[in-house]
């Protein structure tokens, strides 16, 4: 019996649905029972109760799927590990990012990752939603916060941090973090984001409720805000770095560390633990790991 089949029944068996399953390989729905019956033939009993509404496993289906699946896993990881010993790492490679991060730091690196890795074909989903990594297929996800809290295998890429920067065209006084509560400020439009930002120089520490009539979704909106002299903005420093150096953007004061909620985030790299990992996926993350700084 083929492993490509047996691995087509564990699916099935963990969606109940031969239409789920279609969508998730873009096969035609007919395939996926075909396949099954030919299966359920060979070994001479039902693997499902089917009905117009409903599909369940019979009882000897249980046991079946339950003592092929280790079987069924073990085999791919044989044929994966066996072929990466022979070939320069290829196949498809799903990498979500925020928006923000992904253009202004995943898309500067991809000439040289095309130029490294010619073989993988790297899908970026760039969204500032946090997407499920099993329930959308994703093998790589970049967070930005402090410390991610899941069952997930999580990398630092690098060390994080914020600051308040400004268009150098903006001249209201700013000497102390007071100063910006009465400063009309560009907001990004997310809880702690909007409404208090924290400061901290040695064991200082200073809480300022801000305030602004222009909020935004996105960081590289609330950047081309800061740019075009709309107000002081809180921004990442991976964000805003080409800005300061070229002058564009000025920083507010540089002596105190300042953020929205933690003082420790980071750009985590995560994905699923993995009793073999294919060679496309080691690749990939071991070039993101090498080159974002």
């Amino acid at each position: 019996m083929d492993v490509e089949d047996l691995a087509l029944l564990k699916e099935v068996a963990e969606h109940l649905s031969f239409a789920e399953v279609a969508r998730r390989r873009n096969v035609d729905p007919s395939m996926v029972s075909r396949t099954i019956s030919s299966i359920e033939s060979q070994l001479g009993f039902a693997l499902f109760h089917r009905t117009t509404r409903k599909m369940s496993l019979t009882s000897a289906g249980q046991t079946y799927v339950q003592r092929i699946n280790p079987l069924v896993e073990e085999l791919q990881n044989a044929i994966s590990e066996a072929l990466s010993q022979n070939q320069k790492p290829s196949g498809l490679v799903r990498l979500t990012a925020s928006t923000a991060f992904g253009n202004q730091v995943i898309l500067p690196l991809i000439e040289e990752f095309t130029a490294q890795l010619p073989q993988i074909e790297l899908q970026l989903q760039l969204t500032d939603q946090n997407l499920d990594l099993t329930d959308h297929q994703i093998d790589l996800a970049i967070r930005l916060t402090d410390q991610p809290k899941s069952d997930l295998i999580c990398t630092k890429l690098m060390d994080t941090h914020y600051q308040i920067v400004s268009s150098p065209a903006f001249n209201a006084p700013l000497e102390h973090p007071s100063d910006l509560a009465n400063v009309n400020c560009p907001l990004l439009d997310l809880p702690k984001y909007r409404d208090v930002w924290k400061f901290q120089k040695g064991t200082k520490e200073h809480a300022v409720a801000v305030n602004g009539t222009i909020r935004m979704s996105n960081p590289l909106a609330l950047r081309e805000a800061a740019r075009l002299g709309l107000g002081p903005a809180l921004l990442p420093n991976w964000l805003i770095k080409d800005d300061l150096k070229t002058g564009r953007l000025v920083q507010h004061f540089a002596d105190w560390q300042v953020t929205a909620t933690s003082f420790n985030t980071a750009a985590w790299l995560i994905y699923a633990p993995q009793r073999f990992m294919p060679a496309r996926l080691r690749a990939t993350i071991d070039f993101f790991r090498a080159n974002v700084k």
